[in-house]
């Protein structure tokens, strides 16, 4: 549930009815009653969370599997005010960072002018190639896949959610995350790396710039991300948690009858 939903005059009525409630981590069953103000009669089950399942191939023949060349950061969401803020911050980065060397995963080394800014997932994205941001638009799971592969580290700027599935996605693809404006919540529901590399607009520049600057501590950091993933945010879990508490209610209905 959205902070949007649960400010409705079904919500509670909704939750009180409801035979079960999954979260995806703890502290949602707090937020949740508090935002509809109620107490559902029924345990709280918290099922996890995992990232969706992606295809590995693109559905349309006019799309690359691979649309940007070159070193990247990618950042994946809807158009609105923290993209814009990453926008500028992008910008301050290659002001103060353009002739800085930086090392790549694979390619060796490069300037911070060099670097270019992704923006997929929205058609309002700003496209900018003088100032090396891109705005691509929506994209397909296999193409949204192979950029989070390619960048250098992905971008969170939604401070808004609690628990992106985009840092689960970046973090089982190994991906070092610099999050922007974070949630409260989010280190609650993601983890202690949640914030290894967390910003605000001011000190964004510094922040990308200590991560991009040498490849070894990177990939450290990237093994311990995507253990991390495929330890807290696994499927089977996700997967086994859920059909746990569908088997006990049918057990409760069963009783009852």
């Amino acid at each position: 549930m959205d902070d949007v939903s649960l400010g409705g005059a079904d919500c509670a009525p909704l939750l009180m009815g409801a035979a079960a409630v999954l979260y995806a981590f703890p502290e949602q069953e707090r937020l949740i009653q508090a935002g509809a103000a109620c107490a559902p009669r029924h345990d709280a089950v918290v099922i996890g969370a995992c990232s969706e399942p992606t295809s590995s191939k693109a559905t349309s023949g006019f799309t690359s599997p691979q649309p940007v060349a070159g070193p990247f950061v990618l950042s994946v969401g809807v158009h609105g005010a923290s993209s814009e803020r990453l926008v500028q911050a992008f910008r301050a980065f290659r002001d103060a960072h353009a002739s800085t060397p930086f090392e790549d995963d694979e390619r060796g080394t490069f300037e911070g002018r060099d670097l270019r800014l992704v923006l997929a997932g929205d058609f309002a994205h700003p496209f900018a190639p003088e100032d090396r941001v891109l705005g691509i638009g929506p994209v397909e799971d296999a193409v949204r896949g192979s950029l989070v592969r390619s960048a250098l580290a992905v971008v969170h700027v939604d401070p808004a959610a609690q628990l992106p599935v985009q840092l689960i996605e970046a973090w089982g693809a190994g991906k070092p995350v610099v999050v922007v404006d974070a949630n409260p919540l989010l280190r609650a529901s993601a983890g202690r790396l949640a914030l290894r590399h967390a910003c605000d607009p001011f000190t964004f520049p510094s922040c990308l710039a200590a991560l991009l600057a040498s490849r070894a501590p990177r990939s450290t950091l990237s093994q311990q991300v995507r253990a991390h993933a495929q330890r807290v945010f696994s499927p089977a879990q996700v997967v086994h948690a859920l059909e746990e508490s569908l088997a006990s209610l049918g057990s409760s209905r069963s009783a009852r009858a």
